[in-house]
């Protein structure tokens, strides 16, 4: 016998041994099937030339009658309409054509992020991470191609290979890549920095070479191109000055010691730097209270970790009395926090801009200390 489902009748009705099958009055073929577990379920029954089908529809109350009621009547009309369709294969093919869909927008998600990883600056910091990091020279390594920082959150220095090139894809036409790496060396030379030309060029050369060796990129674009500066590096000459030598010109050490005094930010690290003869980028800048002992007051001392240290082993560097003193008058008693340097990182980019007025105004008092004690 039918019935015209209401949720108060529904809800009435309780699970027994075998299924129930109830019709619904209001909309021919829909049933609603009672299971012993006591689940309640929404079907759809129709005669085809092969026999009876069943459509299962959602269950109840997950499904509304109202809702049941449309998609049974949606079954219906495929059935009945002027091109007469299976709802049963219907649902199946619009299943199989979502799947399909699914699978097509993954893969080309992942096609997306390939590329992604083939553009210059993720290939530049994959080429720091597997090949450099281990190096020496893997600070260096990464402010020639152009990133300073975290590893975990690098910061890109203007005007370097990064900044201009981060976006292109490595998989760019050879002679764009030659034209683009000429042209930028020859604007760094016109600049005045020939050195640091020959050295970026030399970085993005080695950087490409290891995409080659590792089959990343075959073959490199910049094979067998020259240096963008012809006159090479000479060694450096000049030594400091001092008056027993040149009497004209004092002690040119004391000067810059003087001069440090009017910098509260790069003064203390110059300071450091006299007193210990250690590194700026690797050692000093990174110089934490953690790795100060002063379980002796007398002789106290720095442990570089074997991370900053140049030969990769901890390296053990004591501090006189002048050096703590700098310290204590500068340093941030916050374990992970640097003693010595302005604790914003971009400050640690010697090529940045507070970096270069800061090495005018001590040039300035240099000369103005030298030009006094001179006369």
């Amino acid at each position: 016998m039918a019935i015209t489902f209401t949720d108060k009748w529904i809800e009435a009705q309780k699970p027994t041994g075998t299924r129930q099958e109830i019709a619904d009055a209001a909309t021919k073929g829909l049933y609603l099937f009672i299971y012993p577990s006591g689940v309640k379920s929404w079907v759809y029954r129709y005669r085809t030339s092969e026999g009876l089908r069943k459509m299962v529809l959602g269950t109840y109350p997950k499904d509304s009658i109202k809702k049941a009621r449309a998609d049974a009547g949606n079954a219906k009309d495929l059935r009945t309409g002027e091109q007469p369709k299976d709802p049963i294969a219907e649902r199946k093919e619009r299943a199989r054509l979502t799947a399909e869909a699914e699978r097509e927008k993954r893969r080309l998600e992942q096609v997306e992020a390939a590329k992604e990883q083939r553009l210059f600056q993720p290939m530049v910091e994959r080429y720091l991470k597997e090949h450099a990091k281990a190096r020496r020279s893997y600070v260096e390594k990464a402010r020639l191609l152009g990133l300073f920082g975290d590893d975990s959150d690098w910061e890109i220095r203007p005007g370097s290979p990064v900044a201009k090139w981060g976006k292109c894809s490595i998989d760019r036409p050879a002679l764009e890549w030659r034209e683009d790496v000429r042209s930028f060396g020859k604007k760094q030379v016109a600049a005045g920095t020939g050195y640091l030309a020959n050295r970026t060029f030399a970085e993005l050369r080695g950087m490409f070479n290891w995409m080659h060796r590792n089959d990343i990129l075959i073959p490199s674009p910049l094979l067998n191109m020259d240096v963008p500066f012809k006159g090479g590096e000479t060694e450096r000459e000049r030594t400091l000055l001092n008056e027993t030598e040149r009497g004209t010109f004092g002690d040119e050490l004391r000067w810059l010691w003087l001069a440090s005094d009017t910098e509260p930010v790069f003064g203390p690290w110059i300071k450091i730097l006299i007193l210990t003869g250690m590194r700026q980028a690797k050692e000093v800048a990174a110089m934490t209270w953690e790795q100060i002992d002063q379980s002796d007051p007398e002789k106290p001392f720095w442990l570089i970790p074997d991370t900053a240290a140049k030969n990769g082993k901890p390296h053990r560097v004591a501090l006189s009395v002048e050096a703590m003193e700098v310290l204590e008058g500068r340093g941030d008693r916050q374990g992970a926090q640097r003693v010595c340097l302005h604790h914003d990182r971009r400050h640690t980019d010697h090529s940045g801009r507070q970096a270069q007025e800061a090495d005018r105004r001590l040039d300035a008092h240099y000369r103005r200390e030298g030009t006094r004690r001179a006369g």
